[in-house]
């Protein structure tokens, strides 16, 4: 039997590495991409300590996915997944933004100027941009390349709503007249929100790496061989490790959403008054202060109530407790489903940063350092003969520093 604890950090480690050594090849702004490793590592912690015990008085035995956790048990936890999920999208969401502002203001540059000074007009900076693009390689791929940009922004935006929604435990599946049940409700908008909203993404981000390094052969095919894109085996050897870091993190990611869906879709988690680890009193934990209607629905459902009370406990423990829970392998399954979700989520964001490292090295730094060279050996006066106009300062609207100093690749 595969232990959860290796589960977790084995493929943490990976993932972290992966992106590391992305943000290393590609020479990318490291220390902001430490924020997901720190983030994901902490979770990954609290996980070990609280989640993965081999016990009844892990939060496993009761629950099967970190929104269950943090909506009914470990109520800090959902605010620590708030902010996480919406830190590290903001990220994203401002790096993909900072790419085409950097792709306006770029092809801007060579609009005609007014009193020596750049013109205004953010329509004509548009206009200007879509005339240069359309010039490059499969004239109709910066159309793909924008669509895909916008699919992303929403299926961003859609798992972290979604996924923030709680999934709080309820007792409706032990009463036959209930009727209608929002938390279920709730918990289906829940997983096909994720689910929908991960896959989505996977795909449009793969498909906009793909479309970033893509060029117009001379018999009019397209290709992956990136000639005009990068002028030296360097640059392509920087644009290949990062397509190949995302297409396995994305591979990943869908092998643990097949795995956190479709193959321990079927948990057995806890009615909300069988969570035992969170009574605190003798009475509580046998069932004394439910409604006595709710116990003999226990009853009838169950056979008795599940939850039983340990005069010895250590104070490190919950005294209250299902000693039942690791019947059936339910506390192991529950807790390799908590795990699948979590390393969905940390290859999710993997693939989304690498993809991101190739569209900043390719459409931001490497016109950046091509200029730079192209300036280097023109005469700087009204032009350099090619539509470039005259060399001024970052206005401060893109990154100040060129991770790519001298280098044209």
């Amino acid at each position: 039997m595969v232990s959860s604890q290796a589960l977790l950090w084995v493929p943490y480690c990976i993932a972290v590495v992966m992106l590391e050594s992305c943000s290393y090849v590609v020479r990318a702004q490291q220390s902001e991409y430490l924020l997901v490793p720190i983030l994901m590592g902490c979770l990954a912690a609290i996980m070990s300590m609280y989640l993965l015990r081999e016990d009844c008085t892990s939060a496993g035995g009761y629950a099967a996915s970190i929104s269950r956790v943090s909506g009914s048990i470990f109520f800090e936890g959902y605010v620590f997944m708030f902010v996480s999920l919406v830190t590290v999208a903001v990220y994203i969401l401002g790096r993909i933004n900072f790419i085409q502002d950097h792709k306006i203001q770029r092809l801007a540059d060579k609009r005609p100027r007014k009193a020596g000074r750049l013109l205004k007009s953010g329509t004509m900076a548009v206009k200007a941009m879509k005339g240069r693009l359309t010039e490059r390689c499969c004239a109709s791929d910066d159309v793909a390349r924008k669509r895909c940009d916008m699919v992303i922004r929403y299926a961003i935006i859609l798992v972290c709503i979604t996924a923030v929604v709680p999934d709080r435990a309820d007792n409706c599946d032990l009463d036959p007249s209930a009727g209608s049940c929002n938390n279920r409700n709730m918990r289906t908008m829940h997983f096909i929100g994720i689910g929908g909203g991960v896959s989505i993404t996977l795909f449009a981000a793969l498909a906009r790496a793909v479309l970033t390094t893509m060029e117009l052969n001379a018999d009019g095919s397209c290709s992956l061989t990136m000639k005009e894109l990068y002028t030296t085996d360097k640059g392509k050897r920087r644009a290949r490790y990062a397509l190949g870091s995302a297409l396995l993190a994305a591979l990943a990611a869908l092998g643990f959403l097949v795995a956190f869906m479709v193959v321990l879709a079927d948990p057995e988690e806890a009615a909300d008054m069988h969570l035992c680890i969170l009574y605190d009193s003798r009475a509580a934990c046998l069932g004394e202060l439910v409604p006595r209607r709710w116990y003999n629905l226990t009853v009838a459902e169950l056979g008795a109530w599940p939850c039983e009370w340990d005069d010895a406990a250590l104070v490190t423990e919950s005294p209250c407790v299902n000693p039942k829970c690791e019947d059936g392998d339910v506390l192991h399954d529950n807790q390799l489903r908590i795990v699948c979700e979590f390393h969905l989520l940390l290859y999710w964001i993997v693939t989304l940063l690498c993809t991101v490292m190739l569209m900043e090295d390719a459409e931001v730094w490497t016109p950046i350092a091509q200029g730079a060279g192209n300036w280097d050996s023109k005469p700087r006066g009204d032009g350099d003969g090619e539509g470039r106009g005259p060399r001024h300062e970052n206005p401060g609207k893109v990154a100040p520093e060129n991770p790519h100093p001298g280098d044209p690749s």
